[in-house]
C-alpha cells in the first residue's frame, strides 16, 4: 500500500473524539500485514515493525497514550504497542477468533468484537479488567458512537447491526441492514449542521 501525505503536523478535530494529528491517523491507515507482522508507514516516511502476533488484523490508536491496539485475530488477543518503537508493552487475552475493535470516547475502555466465540469484550485500560458479553451471531465490525454511551456492533451471519450500552455491555437496540456491514463509521452534526466523520 502506497500514500502519500501533506502536513503531517496538522491537527484537527474528528467529531467529539479527542484531537488526533493527521499523522497519527494516516499511520493507522497505512498499516501492511503480512505472515503475522505488522508494519506502520509513519508520514515522515519511517516504518515501524510489529513482529508480534499471528494474524494482526484491525487496529485503533490511542495518540494521547502513543499506543496502537490490535486484534491478533486468530489465538484471540488485543495488543497495545508502541507507537514510540514498536514494542509489545502488554497482551490481553480475549479467546476465540477476534475482529473489529474501537475506543470509548474517554479513550479508558477498549472493545472488541469476539467473532469466534461469539462474544463482546470491554476492558479497561488502566487495569487490563476485562469483561464479556454473548452476543450472537458472529459478532463482526464494531465501532463507538461518540457521545451516546454505545458502540455499534455488525453481525457476520445476519444483516443486522446492534446497538450496544458500553457500561452493562448489553444489545439495547438493533437494526436491519442490506448484506453484510463490512465498514462502519458515525458522522456527528453540529448545531449548524456541518457534519465531521
Amino acid at each position: 500500500m502506497t500514500m502519500t501525505s501533506q502536513s503531517p503536523s496538522v491537527s484537527r478535530p474528528l467529531g467529539r473524539r479527542t484531537w488526533f494529528s493527521e499523522a497519527v491517523l494516516k499511520t493507522a491507515l497505512a498499516r501492511i500485514i503480512r505472515n503475522g507482522t505488522m508494519t506502520l508507514r509513519l508520514p515522515d516516511g519511517r516504518s515501524l515493525s510489529f513482529g508480534s502476533g499471528s494474524g494482526p488484523e484491525h487496529i485503533v490508536v490511542a495518540a494521547d497514550n502513543a499506543v496502537l491496539y490490535a486484534a491478533d485475530a486468530d489465538p484471540g488477543n488485543v495488543l497495545e504497542l508502541s507507537l514510540n518503537d514498536g514494542s509489545v508493552l502488554r497482551s490481553f487475552v480475549i479467546g476465540g477468533e477476534l475482529h473489529g475493535l474501537d475506543l470509548s470516547d474517554n479513550r479508558t475502555t477498549s472493545f472488541i468484537a469476539g467473532r469466534g466465540k461469539v462474544k463482546i469484550a470491554a476492558f479497561a485500560l488502566s487495569t487490563g479488567t476485562i469483561a464479556f458479553a454473548r452476543l450472537s451471531p458472529e459478532p463482526y465490525r464494531l465501532t463507538n458512537v461518540p457521545g451516546t454511551g454505545t458502540f455499534f456492533v455488525s453481525s457476520r451471519a445476519e444483516p443486522k447491526v446492534w446497538i450496544v450500552d458500553e457500561i452493562t455491555l448489553a444489545a439495547v437496540k438493533e437494526f436491519p441492514v442490506e448484506g453484510e456491514t463490512h465498514q462502519m463509521t458515525t458522522i456527528d452534526r453540529d448545531t449548524d449542521g456541518s457534519t465531521h466523520e
